[in-house]
């Protein structure tokens, strides 16, 4: 990775790593995924994000935003979402129950960050005339984003939008997991309509997220388990891969990129995936068998891959914590196409003193004219 002399904003950063041209250091995306870690290590800004069927639970202004940022030494600013509203129906110190505006409700168990559904509206099969979803061309559901899109982009942030994805949408929002695979072989007609349901409205909801200028939108579209996809490869290409394609198009039509996220291990739908044209894919866990080189070396000239560091990091000594992130670092710097961020979130396991370790871990180790941990102790084998 060729090395600059001047201070990169986050903005240039994440774009020189996109365009595969030199950084100043590795750009992040890290973030919490537990609420119980989130309130732990930076209680100030609990609340203010929105993570998988978790919504925000606090009103942030732009500066709070800013603000959490820098704390989280992040690149990346979430400035808006193209995810079905939620309401809270009820909470208490222990689990909190929500709605979304199609009727899905789902339940969260506070202490775990764990989510379950209590009712998704296609439970029992139907036709989907019995269905909707909001209007993605209504004008109000982007009030302020453009505001505060360019309220972060003028201090040097890449902006990102958060979406559905046109695969786990359909689980959350209207049909049982288990239902919605049988559907797939035995009815697949049905999951067609179902997922150009959900695909039209993520797309023209981007298109209006993109015009408002945010730089990225995310997907979250889980796909795989610790042990395989969720589905064959086959379903991917007959479901959701044209999808992927479209909203890859639509992103690069406006200027803008799409990101995916998956956990799990999908291998088995790399190729496909990879063919759709998507720009970053996160979080590429270890822990499920991803293998961070092998896909820097064959498909990092075209994606960017945002991850590597596992999921158990808080089970880390100090020298362990270091040595990993130095590793996945190193991969970093010599392919590119690299953004920090772990598989996992950080998580609550971790001690205070171990979360500060960390982020003056990585914020080092980012640096491009950083030696890694390896290339230190081959130098010191040498001397």
């Amino acid at each position: 990775m060729l090395t600059i002399c001047h201070t990169m904003t986050p903005r240039e950063r994440v774009l020189g790593t996109l365009r595969r041209q030199p950084v100043d250091r590795i750009p992040s995306y890290e973030e919490f995924f537990d609420l119980t870690a989130e309130a732990k290590f930076a209680p100030q800004y609990a609340g203010m994000k929105s993570y998988g069927t978790m919504p925000a639970t606090k009103e942030a202004s732009p500066e709070e935003r800013i603000a959490m940022l820098r704390f989280m030494d992040c690149d990346i600013a979430e400035v808006a979402s193209a995810r079905l509203r939620t309401r809270v129906l009820r909470q208490d110190q222990r689990e909190m129950v929500f709605a979304y505006e199609n009727g899905a409700v789902w339940r969260l168990d506070k202490a775990t960050s764990q989510t379950t559904a209590v009712f998704l509206p296609l439970s029992e099969k139907s036709s989907l005339s019995t269905v909707s979803l909001p209007d993605p061309d209504d004008a109000s559901r982007y009030h302020g984003v453009r505001e505060l899109a360019a309220f972060c982009r003028e201090r040097g942030y890449f902006t990102l939008a958060k979406a559905h994805g046109v695969f786990s949408a359909l689980w959350y929002l209207f049909r049982p997991f288990e239902q919605l695979l049988m559907d797939m072989l035995d009815d697949p007609q049905y999951v067609h309509e179902l997922v150009d349901l959900v695909g039209d409205y993520v797309l023209r909801s981007a298109c209006h997220l993109l015009a408002a200028g945010v730089d990225c939108i995310l997907l979250n579209d889980d796909m795989g388990s610790s042990s395989g996809l969720l589905f064959s490869p086959k379903a991917y290409a007959e479901f959701f891969g044209e999808w992927h394609r479209r909203l890859a198009d639509a992103c690069h039509e406006c200027g803008g990129y799409l990101q995916i996220h998956s956990h799990g291990n999908i291998n088995g739908i790399m190729p496909q995936l990879m063919s759709t044209g998507v720009d970053i894919l996160n979080p590429v866990g270890p822990t499920d068998g991803m293998n961070l080189e092998q896909l820097l070396r064959t498909y990092g000239q075209h994606t960017t891959f945002a991850g590597g560091i596992s999921k158990r990091i808080g089970e880390m000594t100090r020298e362990e914590l270091e040595r990993h992130l130095s590793e996945v670092i190193a991969l970093g710097k010599r392919y590119g196409s690299y953004i920090f961020r772990s598989e996992g979130g950080i998580p609550a396991t971790m001690s205070e003193d171990m979360f500060r370790f960390y982020m003056d871990c990585s914020r080092r180790l980012r640096q491009v004219s950083a030696p890694s941990f390896a290339e230190q102790a081959e130098g010191v084998a040498q001397g």
